[in-house]
């Protein structure tokens, strides 16, 4: 009632008249009228009851279902039941992009059907109507995670207490993975301020969103305010877990950050060196925040000019990374991004070039064509092949 309205009309689809029945009609009709009655519903709602179980993605039925939705306009949705809300909740604190990774590996050609024949002329129907696959699976993934991204919102609002403020910290950082930025920051203001009044100012959900805010700021360019949450929070994270514990040294590498964005660029360096020994020492040379710090002392080497250290540090980064990681992960392709603008700055520029064609298609891949990250490492690689071919000249 509280998705559809007062007086909602629903179909059943368990009591349908089944189009296998023989001598009825042809499949090409049933596809047809299943396609046009969805569209008039206007209205598809999916009730999902764990979004880590996702079997239904790989039913063509459902693809096709989603497809008639969009085409005629009408609204996509997804909902938990009642009983599932908390669990949901969970979820999406632990990993608020959980849905996104699954969505971008839906492939067409992987979708299945009951009997054989469905998935035939299913495909075939998709074909008449002038689709290709890759076009299907743009649209109804695009269509499923502004769901998501609308369910979040949802069941955030409906939360309270610590619970509602770690989930509206998700939601920020939902919408900044989006390329949302300025309504993710919007958000983690708001979850710092909820957290603050339910877990207290010192306590360890407000710290975490506070540091989420930190970086929030920094990529709206707003880095004064990044330095005085960073201060504040490396402050709170050394009084209360010690200066050896992991959550104090990413404290201490986002104050380094911070330095590195007002230009101090020196000072940013000696604190990134630091925190990366005492990664080392403490996490071990793999450990993933261990490869952050890498990375970020790696840029900060790029920016006072030492090259030639920059380019060790990122590539024995890269190399663990990959390692760590496997090759299809956004740090490989950050790391990636980094070490081309390395390279280009020595003048290796064919070297340069593929680091940043290898970013953009891991980007393209992890985070999809559309996404931000991917449109500037479409950039980034314009400059690099117009670089290489001005020097080829």
């Amino acid at each position: 009632k509280e998705e559809l309205g007062e007086d909602p009309i629903v179909w059943v689809d368990v009591l349908s008249v089944s189009q296998h029945v023989e001598g009825k009609v042809n499949p090409g009709w049933w596809l047809k009228e299943s396609f046009e009655a969805i569209g008039r519903m206007s209205h598809v709602l999916v009730v999902v009851t764990s979004f880590n179980k996702t079997t239904w993605l790989t039913r063509l039925w459902m693809i096709f279902e989603t497809l008639a939705c969009i085409e005629s306009k009408g609204k996509f949705s997804f909902t938990v039941p009642p009983l599932q809300k908390n669990q949901f909740l969970e979820e999406i604190t632990h990993d608020p992009s959980l849905f996104l990774r699954v969505a971008k590996e839906l492939d067409l050609t992987k979708c299945q059907c009951y009997f054989k024949a469905d998935e035939e002329a299913i495909s075939t129907e998709i074909l008449r109507r002038e689709y290709t696959f890759p076009d299907v699976e743009n649209i109804v993934t695009g269509a499923m995670e502004q769901a998501w991204l609308d369910l979040v919102r949802k069941e955030t609002e409906s939360a309270s207490g610590v619970a509602k403020g770690e989930a509206k910290k998700s939601l920020g950082m939902l919408l900044t993975k989006m390329g949302k930025q300025r309504e993710g920051l919007n958000e983690l203001e708001g979850a710092v301020e909820l957290l603050k009044a339910a877990d207290g100012e010192g306590g360890s959900a407000t710290l975490a969103a506070l540091s989420t805010l930190g970086v929030a700021y920094a990529r709206e360019g707003r880095h004064e305010e990044m330095r005085q949450v960073c201060e504040k929070v490396l402050e709170a994270r050394t009084h209360i877990s010690g200066e050896k514990d992991s959550s104090t040294l990413l404290a201490r590498s986002n104050l380094a950050q911070a330095f590195s964005e007002l230009k101090e660029h020196d000072k940013a360096l000696e604190e990134h060196k630091a925190v990366l020994a005492a990664c080392k020492e403490n996490l071990g040379e793999s450990h993933e925040q261990t490869l952050a710090s890498m990375l970020s002392m790696g840029a900060s080497q790029y920016s006072v000019g030492d090259y030639v250290g920059a380019g060790k540090t990122l590539l024995e980064c890269l190399e663990r990374r990959k390692q760590v990681l496997g090759e299809q992960h956004a740090a490989v392709g950050l790391t990636m991004s980094w070490l081309g603008s390395v390279y280009m700055s020595q003048g290796r520029l064919a070297e340069a070039f593929e680091m940043k064609r290898g970013c953009l298609q891991v980007y393209r891949t992890v985070l999809g064509p559309g996404h931000a990250d991917s449109v500037r490492a479409e950039e980034n690689l314009a400059v690099a092949r117009q670089r290489l071919q001005r020097a080829g000249a």
